[in-house]
């Protein structure tokens, strides 16, 4: 498994992105969400200093438009689940992923997802 330092690098590089042009544009992602994003916070996360939290990489997985899971280091696609997506290609990733989990990951996972489908 790779680390989110590795994978942060890999994408910065792969898309010519500087660090402070990724706050720059994590900025209304930020606001949108009321996190903070500081350059000093950025580069801990990129030299592998410090490790964010999920909901830190959710949100640079939104403005990087990757996987959570692929940011997090996990073996997953790099590609983002977007409403392009076919219901076959998400249901492919959580069953590559989900058997990774913790059971008590896996529980929480599903809880949120009844959660979320009852409120349709």
């Amino acid at each position: 498994m790779d680390t989110v330092s590795e994978r942060l690098k890999e994408i910065l590089q792969k898309r010519d992105i500087t660090q402070i042009e990724l706050i720059q544009m994590a900025a209304p992602v930020c606001k949108k969400y009321g996190i903070k994003l500081s350059p000093s916070k950025l580069s801990q996360y990129v030299t592998g200093k410090f490790i964010p939290d999920q909901g830190m990489i959710v949100l640079l997985a939104e403005v990087l438009d990757v996987n959570p899971a692929w940011l997090a280091g996990w073996d997953a696609p790099m590609k983002s689940l977007t409403s392009d997506d076919t219901t076959d290609e998400r249901m492919e990733i959580i069953k590559d992923v989900f058997p990774r989990l913790t059971p008590f990951e896996q529980k929480q996972l599903v809880a949120e997802m009844v959660k979320k489908a009852s409120k349709l």
